[in-house]
Formats: C-alpha cells, structure tokens, sequence
C-alpha cells in the first residue's frame, strides 16, 4: 500500500522534505527549548513520528541542538533502514519497546512522545477491543514512567484512526467529532 511505499522511500533524497525541515529547524522558536533534553519517541517509523524525528535530527545535526533522543520501536533495523546514517549518531539510541508490554528504561527523559499503536485498519477491523487496551495499556505505563524519572511532559500522537469512521472520503476538518 501507499503507507508502505512512503517507508520504504528514502526521505532524505527528497528536496522538498529536505527543505521544509530545514525552513523548520532555521524559523522555529519551539526547537530551541528543547536543547539539551532528552526525549523518547515511540512509534518513530510511523507517519507522523518519523517526521518529528527527522526534525530533530536535523535540529541537532545543523544547530547543535545536543538533544538526546531514545527511539523506542520493536525492530531495530526496521528504524536504522528509516533513518539511515544518523541512527548510529552517539545521540540516537535504539530502544527496545513494545507498546503491548511493560517495558523497563535505565534512563531519563525530559519529555515524551507516544506514537505508537497497532492502529491500522485491518488490525482495528478485526480486533478492535485488543487494539485499544495495547493502546490504553500502553500509555497508562508510560505515564508511570513519566512520573518515575520526572519527565515535563508526555504527547499522545495519533493519526486519523483517532477520529473514527466517516462516512465519505473528504478529509476530517478540525470542528468534526
């Protein structure tokens, strides 16, 4: 499908990619308070994840940003075929994690951001209640966690499965529950 197709391109070949990320970590403010945290991502080969990561990394790699990042996802190589050459940057660490399971860190973090989830169609078709109690489960854990190593701040990210289902194929507007 076309989510496959889009992991599997190289992203930073693209002009356009690379140039919105750059026009970001040039003109955002947002950026430069995260300099010098440390930061868990989990989902990070997902859609909307992959690209915070990759913003990151460019924060880091153009400005310095000496921001740690600990990439939590279940397949290693699956993330260093995502991101290439920066996953073996000494600021990239792989972490193993499975958002089913109750996973143990022997690290800080100052902020969290939770991406992943089991949410594509056929999974939330055919086991929707399985689907929402990883998810649930999930981030009832990494709020414990949160709360153990003091992070600021923990973001729940999701795609459009959030919303439901419509019934046309126009994009959600953001007045639409």
């Amino acid at each position: 499908g076309l989510a496959e197709r889009l992991n599997n391109m190289n992203y930073y070949a693209s002009k356009l990619y690379m140039n919105d990320l750059n026009d970001m970590v040039e003109h955002s403010e947002y950026l430069q308070k995260l300099r010098g945290k440390n930061i868990l991502i989990t989902g990070a080969t997902g859609l909307i994840c992959s690209a915070i990561v990759d913003l990151l990394i460019m924060f880091n790699e153009q400005k310095n940003g000496n921001i740690e990042l600990y990439i939590a996802g279940r397949n290693e190589m699956r993330i260093d075929e995502r991101f290439g050459i920066y996953a073996q940057r000494g600021y990239f660490h792989y972490v193993k994690y499975d958002a089913t399971k109750q996973n143990k860190f022997d690290f800080n973090v100052d902020y969290i951001l939770h991406g992943a989830s089991n949410a594509f169609p056929e999974m939330i078709q055919s086991h929707p209640i399985d689907t929402m109690l990883d998810n649930f489960i999930g981030m009832y854990n990494l709020l414990e966690y949160a709360a153990k190593c003091n992070a600021e701040n923990i973001l729940y990210i999701s795609s459009s499965e959030v919303y439901g289902k419509k019934e046309n194929n126009n994009p959600f507007k953001e007045d639409e529950y």
